[in-house]
């Protein structure tokens, strides 16, 4: 009744639960079959719309009641979507409104019940405590509360979706404005050492700029030690455009090291290279900061001993990028050939892996190997590659069947120049190698035969067709 009177606006909340308290129930031999019909009520009433004023009688209801059944807390009614709802609904309160309503030992009792409603609720309604509530009641409860879900198996298990971690981070930092200076400093210190990802860290980071600017250079050694746990999990996407951009200006020297070392060491375990991540890879490669640390070396090299394709496609763009050639030229002439040799030895490798026909043409492989090569080389000159294709070539004059440089020759035309006189130069020696053998004859027989000549009589029908 007092319920119905206080939906149809006909009591206020203050009024509503004043003449509960004068009819409050609950006693200790509540007989199952009661407290299974009280659920079901307490259920039916979270199926129509809530307001604050509602779930608080709800829960003043069911905290008087709790205390005078003696129940023990697994013998709490309320769970699953049902507690959620509650909890929500009771977020909406303004702080100022709840206290002046809910004080004293009722404020005690409902945020008991509300503990036991977070406790026996959803995955959903635990992970959102700590948001729906720190505007609400004091820091020391809802952080105390927040510390205890932590260690609640439940909780640990529980993995929120990207989603449900930027709606986390978004509705706890609005609710974050109406408080004291002080409580935000103690709700922005216990979210930072709990950060879940590397974005979510540059938002608090973000808010702390704007909102606490006075503790912003006290807790950046905190947010480097959080930064460096982020980049070494694996579930963080290091390549995500998001990590490095994100860094705050007065950490961007303090961090290069970290993140630099990490991408050292991420690059090698990466095993599907998808244009996000090459994009993510090729913005590290070209910022000027991370250029700068000793680390970054590291990650260059991982490029010439790779296995995949996408990983030497990247190295030739940024060896034609006029701010990688920068960083290029300060590397010692020595160091840039050994590092060309390594790359051009994987990259023929890759080019015959990437090749899906059933015939894998080496000296095809090999010349597109050499043109990526000397297209770089036309910003960063390294005169003594030469040999080293000169060594290649030689070994391919050796070796090379005259039928595969006869293929290759179609897709060399549209090589550099340097490229095409290296295939020029190993037609020849091929041409007088198999001449001199007598082995020329019957492959050029082979290559003729494999393409039969049109029918004379086929094409004598096709013209008396055209007459007629």
């Amino acid at each position: 009744m007092i319920y119905q009177q206080l939906q149809n606006k006909q009591l206020t909340i203050g009024k509503a639960l004043e003449e509960y308290n004068l009819v409050s129930f609950g006693h200790k031999k509540f007989e199952d079959k009661d407290r299974v019909r009280l659920y079901s009520w307490v259920s039916s009433l979270t199926e129509d719309s809530l307001n604050c004023y509602l779930s608080l009688y709800i829960c003043n209801m069911l905290s008087t009641f709790y205390y005078k059944s003696d129940c023990t807390v697994q013998e709490q009614i309320v769970r699953g979507d049902v507690a959620e709802k509650l909890l929500y609904s009771m977020s909406t309160w303004d702080r100022n409104e709840f206290n002046q309503i809910c004080h004293g030992v009722m404020q005690k009792t409902v945020m008991e019940t509300i503990q036991y409603l977070v406790e026996f609720g959803t995955p959903r309604g635990r992970f959102f405590f700590l948001s729906w509530f720190c505007h609400l009641f004091n820091a020391d409860y809802v952080l105390k509360i927040a510390g205890e879900l932590e260690r609640n198996k439940h909780f640990k298990d529980s993995n929120p979706s990207d989603k449900e971690l930027n709606d986390f981070i978004t509705v706890l930092l609005s609710n974050l404005d109406c408080l004291k200076s002080s409580e935000q400093e103690r709700y922005f210190k216990f979210l930072l050492k709990r950060s879940q990802n590397v974005a979510i860290l540059w938002t608090l980071c973000g808010w702390c700029q704007t909102k606490l600017p006075s503790i912003v250079k006290q807790e950046m050694k905190q947010v480097e030690k959080v930064f460096s746990r982020l980049i070494q999990d694996k579930r963080q996407d290091i390549f995500d455009t998001v990590v490095w951009s994100g860094v705050p200006e007065l950490l961007c020297n303090e961090l290069a090291d970290p993140f630099i070392n990490s991408v050292a060491a991420r690059v090698p375990e990466i095993r599907n290279w998808t244009p996000e991540r090459i994009n993510g890879l090729r913005n590290v490669m070209l910022d000027k900061t991370l250029q700068k640390h000793k680390g970054f070396f590291k990650t260059v090299e991982h490029f010439s001993t790779s296995g995949y394709k996408e990983l030497h496609d990247l190295t030739f763009d940024l060896l034609k990028t006029p701010a990688f050639v920068e960083y290029w030229k300060t590397i010692d002439e020595e160091t840039r050939l050994k590092f060309l040799k390594k790359l051009f030895q994987s990259a023929k490798g890759s080019e015959a892996s990437a090749d899906c026909s059933e015939k894998k043409n080496r000296v095809l492989h090999t010349l597109k190997a050499i043109h990526s090569i000397y297209e770089t080389l036309q910003l960063t000159p390294c005169a003594k590659f030469d040999d080293t294709v000169k060594e290649v070539m030689s070994d391919l004059q050796q070796k090379s069947e005259a039928a595969d440089v006869f293929d290759a020759f179609v897709q060399v035309q549209s090589l550099n120049h340097e490229t095409k006189e290296n295939f020029e130069r190993l037609l020849r020696c091929v041409i007088n190698r198999d001449v001199q053998n007598q082995r020329l004859l019957p492959i050029l027989k082979k290559m003729f035969t494999q393409s039969p000549e049109p029918s004379i009589k086929k094409n004598e029908e096709e013209d008396l067709k055209i007459k007629r």
